[in-house]
């Protein structure tokens, strides 16, 4: 179809073929009125303003299991391409508290931001590091946060307060890894100075055996053990309390990015520059297997085990995706799509049911887990191009908090709302409001159709 003059939706296909790689999936771009990353099912096209004669032969060329991926029109006015933002700076690490409350968001633009994790708002942004906060890291009593930034520091927060209670300093170079024991008694770092500190208060133990900048650290779940990550490739198992060496693990041709640890302590996920990731048996340092990847230029730099120890998330920073393997099988189960730039930072709640993203594109994005299924994007209005607050609306929730989200196309509208489509300034206007399950407006914006997803760029919605 070509672009319509008229207003209504128009759709491109870009390229049909099958495979789970990025670049071979079936996507069909929406010319108008359609945010960056969003999503729609064949359904939801169905509903998009087209006729169903049209849709159907569409759809049926790009074969029963295409998605549709939604992109801005290049000719089109005003700034549809501008995202609700969570920072100013691109995100470099995002953490969720162990009882499943917060999300701390740690940003180039200096600053770390709390979230009301099951509210969706901003609670807090703490302000205090010189630099980028490379990293954050939630305390298992969620009572601190800590924080490692470029400024070559560690800086300690009470939460949910967000006070400043401490700086540390010892690290000649970036801080790009924090972790806290289980038991709360050991907060370990890991610097570009090629350090890894064991601070007790204010004094710290380096210890000795690394001459390559350190980019991950992970404390296992029983406190037994330390794995450390660097640039060099190489990966090290480390006994706890002690902090000595138990074994190195060479594989990774590139640096270690990113590694993490299962649940029971005994699988180590290492995500390389590579383009490899690779699954390891702790504490021996068997390489059990090497998970193929589909596209030659997909490199991770975050990855995450559920907390049931089933699933394995890894954002990459080469393309803005996340995959999701089946564990221990590591088999490739989805490809989630919707981030414009890298995925620096990725993160599963402890009830295994979200999953939160941090992106080079300055966004955090919500996700349903394990299914994939976008909820919403967390957005801080402070920091929010103005265009795209038109595209903002609120719900107050059950204990009166006014919640404010962003609804891309293809987004579930949430329960007992009343939405109208609301679109960006300088694209098209938008219609008039349509309740949830009524039929969509004829007018220009796509609508909102019948159902529980909306087509428009954006709806505004309110509990009823």
């Amino acid at each position: 179809m070509n672009p319509a003059k008229d207003n209504k939706p128009s759709f491109q296909l870009t390229r049909i073929s099958e495979g789970e790689e990025l670049y071979k999936q079936t996507e069909i771009v929406m010319l108008n009125d359609a945010p960056p990353g969003g999503t729609m099912s064949r359904r939801d096209f169905l509903g998009a303003g087209i006729t169903a004669a049209a849709a159907l032969a569409f759809l049926n060329g790009c074969g029963k299991q295409g998605e549709i991926i939604l992109a801005k029109n290049e000719n089109r006015t005003g700034t549809a391409e501008a995202l609700p933002l969570a920072h100013s700076g691109r995100i470099h690490s995002v953490f969720i508290s162990p009882d499943g409350k917060l999300l701390a968001s740690g940003s180039a633009d200096k600053t770390i931001k709390l979230w009301n994790l099951p509210e969706r708002t901003l609670l807090k942004k703490l302000e205090g590091h010189k630099q980028a906060v490379r990293c954050v890291f939630i305390s298992p009593a969620s009572i601190a946060l800590v924080s490692g930034s470029a400024d070559n520091t560690i800086k300690l927060w009470s939460l949910p307060e967000g006070a400043l209670m401490g700086t540390l300093e010892g690290h000649k170079n970036t801080v790009r890894s924090v972790c806290i024991s289980p038991d709360g008694e050991l907060l370990v770092s890991g610097g570009a100075d090629g350090g890894i500190k064991f601070w007790k208060g204010s004094e710290a133990r380096t210890l000795e055996g690394y001459q390559s900048r350190i980019s991950s650290i992970c404390i296992s779940l029983d406190g037994k053990f330390l794995a450390s990550g660097s640039d060099h490739g190489t990966i090290k198992l480390w006994s706890l309390p002690s902090g000595t060496l138990i074994k190195t693990l060479k594989g990774h041709e590139g640096g270690a990015n990113s590694i993490c640890m299962s649940p029971d302590g005994k699988l180590l996920v290492s995500a390389g520059e590579d383009k490899s990731i690779r699954l390891w048996s702790v504490p021996d340092g068997r390489l059990l297997k090497t998970l193929k990847m589909v596209n030659r230029f997909e490199s991770f730099a975050s990855v995450c085990i559920s907390p049931d120890g089933r699933w394995l998330a890894a954002g990459s920073h080469t393309t803005p995706t996340i995959k999701l393997w089946s564990l221990p099988d590591g088999a490739l189960v989805k490809t989630l799509l919707g981030h414009k730039g890298g995925v620096n930072s990725v993160c599963i709640s402890p009830d295994g049911k979200t999953l939160a993203s941090g992106s080079d594109d300055k966004t955090i994005r919500l996700w349903n887990f394990p299914d994939g299924g976008f909820v919403s994007c967390l957005t801080d209005l402070a920091d929010t191009p103005e265009s795209v607050k038109g595209a903002i609306f609120s719900v107050t929730s059950a204990t009166g908090q006014t919640i404010t989200y962003t609804l891309p196309c293809g987004a579930a509208i949430p329960d007992g709302a009343t939405c109208a489509c609301n679109c960006v300034t300088g694209s098209i206007k938008p219609p008039a409001p349509a309740r949830r399950n009524a039929p969509s407006s004829s007018g220009g914006g796509g609508g909102c159709r019948h159902g529980t997803r909306c087509v428009c760029m954006a709806v505004r919605c309110r509990r009823t």
